[in-house]
């Protein structure tokens, strides 16, 4: 038969054994330090996140990644990355085709609904001409604070 073990009773009702005045034993302190250490992470990692959210700005850089042949033109698709932390909802990029010169350059605008921070998206731009052998460029227009 199995030896049973006494505990003793400190009289506070709580049944845990422990002699009043008697420190914790050694692995509650590890496991408190180890839960404390892990709260304020969190609430340091809070802070710091929300502290610099009221100034951050969306960060985009678009690029032409390809254009192909599609009916009676052509379709120039664009990519968005969002480098920085902050979202942009309704993003509007402007497509410049240079033309001949002395020709007009063939202009398409392009709105993104939403794009998150540290994100990508594509579009597609549709184009009269072919765009393949001449000067494409893709700049930012405007943004909206979602």
């Amino acid at each position: 038969m199995g030896r049973d073990r006494e505990r003793k009773d400190d009289g506070n009702g709580d049944g845990d054994g422990q002699a009043e005045g008697q420190a914790p034993p050694l692995t509650e302190w590890i496991v408190a330090g180890i839960g404390l250490l892990l709260v304020a992470s969190c609430i340091a990692f809070l802070l710091l996140h929300a502290r610099g959210a009221d100034d951050a700005v969306p960060q985009p850089v678009a690029a032409v990644d390809g254009v192909q042949a599609s009916g009676g033109g052509f379709v120039a698709r664009v990519s968005v990355k969002n480098d920085g932390p902050a979202p942009a909802a309704r993003l509007k990029l402007k497509l410049t085709v240079e033309g001949e010169p002395g020709a007009e350059p063939e202009e398409r605008e392009v709105e993104l609904q939403y794009l998150p921070g540290g994100s990508k998206r594509e579009a597609g731009v549709f184009l009269a001409n072919d765009p393949r052998s001449k000067r494409v460029t893709v700049e930012m227009l405007s943004y909206e604070r979602p």
